[in-house]
């Protein structure tokens, strides 16, 4: 079992730019308030950065195929459903999830991506 599509370069990229986003703007432990103008401010500028707009841009100059693969990918990473990859392939082809859904979940894309990755290839030398 092993990706058909996206190469394992593509999907690091994809862990860089996310890291590069996690970096420039590092989750507060207690959240954003959004009754707060300097969150408001904050949350703003998360969404108008460059490294938010470089991760986006990626994702979206990916093929169809190959996001698909990301996200089932980032599925399977977190580990909350099935976890066989023909079915987590099989969903991400039909939920066809935007840019918006991975740029949401950039703060544990890099774990949740090499965790992905590990697994798959766990499974292949099964």
């Amino acid at each position: 079992m092993s990706l058909s599509h996206i190469t394992e370069t593509k999907v690091q990229q994809v862990v860089a730019l996310a890291t590069a986003l996690n970096n420039a703007f590092p989750r507060s432990p207690l959240g954003l308030d959004s009754r707060s103008k300097e969150d408001a401010a904050k949350a703003s500028a998360y969404v108008a950065s460059q490294q938010r707009r470089d991760l986006v841009a990626y994702y979206e100059g990916l093929s169809a195929d190959e996001r698909a693969e990301l996200v089932a990918l980032i599925w399977h990473g977190r580990g909350d459903v099935d976890p066989d990859w023909a079915f987590l392939l099989s969903q991400a082809k039909k939920e066809r999830n935007g840019a918006e859904y991975v740029a949401q979940k950039a703060s544990a894309l890099p774990t949740y991506l090499q965790d992905g990755l590990a697994k798959l290839k766990a499974k292949s030398s099964a």
